[in-house]
């Protein structure tokens, strides 16, 4: 697995992101990433984090350096947040918990009845040495946010394809048959 933007990903955050106000965008950094790009271009203030640097400029666009385990804002000041196949590599090589802390982050970042697009590996449970894989009711309940629609896709030959959460869950990440569930949440007023 990379930590390359797959073109289900790109698609599915496209479709089901709503322009906000304010939007933040965690893991900026990843290649062929054009989606704070496209937001910024659309009017929305995007803000970008991630540990690397990222070099693309455009209006409307701010670029933080900053870990998504400890993000540099204050509560509830986003109307959307986007993680689209970044959470899987948080804390791999210093702490395992990273993606339930960069969860935990996003969602206090987030304002009430905001929305959350997150992207993650799905299949058998597995952590390689640079991504974790999920299983679906993992996944789900890591983001402790309510799933208002969900995809799946399975790659093949490098061509990705969609597909069900029963299939995307018998996925083997070490055998090359890889999958990625697509989750478009919302945060309650009340969480």
């Amino acid at each position: 697995w990379s930590s390359d933007v797959c073109s289900s990903d790109l698609s599915f955050v496209l479709r089901k992101a709503v322009p906000k106000k304010m939007m933040l965008e965690v893991g900026s950094t990843a290649s062929a990433n054009i989606i704070p790009i496209v937001y910024a271009q659309r009017g929305c203030e995007v803000v970008g984090v991630d540990m690397r640097s990222f070099r693309a400029k455009t209006d409307n666009f701010t670029f933080i350096l900053a870990d998504a385990r400890q993000l540099p804002f204050r509560e509830e000041c986003f109307d959307s947040v986007l993680c689209v196949s970044t959470l899987e590599h948080i804390g791999l090589l210093d702490d395992m918990t990273g993606d339930s802390k960069a969860v935990n982050e996003m969602i206090r970042v987030l304002k009430p009845n905001g929305q959350m697009v997150m992207t993650v590996p799905i299949g058998l449970p597995d952590c390689l040495p640079d991504t974790r894989i999920y299983p679906v009711d993992v996944a789900k309940k890591l983001f402790a946010l309510r799933v208002h629609d969900e995809e799946y896709a399975m790659e093949n030959d490098f061509c990705w394809y969609s597909t069900t959460a029963e299939k995307a869950v018998k996925a083997n990440h070490r055998t090359g048959f890889r999958a990625v569930g697509m989750f478009n949440l919302w945060k309650e007023p009340n969480t």
